[in-house]
């Protein structure tokens, strides 16, 4: 079984993402291997954070305490970045490539398993793509031209 499909017809195009099977190792490797500067967020850092449903959330404006919850400074850095009140961050002391790198070939939990959608939330995109799903079983084949999500 081939995974790519060739055959091209005129005025078809393809479209490749040549990183889209790549783990999360695979890009700090690249990263190392090119020397590429990155924000901040992803060493660890200390930072004010709310412990909510065992995930890490930054302290901010957009985060409301619940009753008994606290806020603690904690040591933590980002594995992914994402919309603040819901990206979750890990307890790490992984304050450059060479440490991230050993933490990430230790750890189980992938880079997207930090985060509150994870905690029962449908994530917003997964709402989308149902809403999409949804609109293009109702309808005719003639009206697929014209549609607007």
């Amino acid at each position: 079984m081939e995974l790519i499909q060739w055959r091209m017809n005129y005025g078809e195009n393809f479209r490749v993402f040549p990183i889209s099977n790549w783990t999360e190792m695979d890009v700090w490797e690249y990263i190392k291997l090119e020397n590429i500067d990155l924000p901040m967020l992803y060493f660890s850092h200390q930072r004010d954070c709310v412990v909510r449903d065992g995930v890490i959330l930054a302290n901010s404006e957009f985060i409301k305490l619940k009753p008994g919850e606290e806020v603690v400074n904690m040591t933590i850095r980002y594995r992914t970045c994402g919309d603040m009140p819901i990206t979750g961050a890990v307890e790490s002391e992984a304050d450059d490539l060479i440490k991230i790198i050993e933490e990430i070939a230790t750890t189980r939990t992938t880079e997207r398993g930090g985060g509150q959608m994870i905690k029962g939330q449908k994530p917003p995109w997964k709402i989308v793509k149902n809403k999409v799903i949804s609109r293009l079983i109702n309808l005719k084949s003639t009206e697929l031209w014209n549609i607007k999500i």
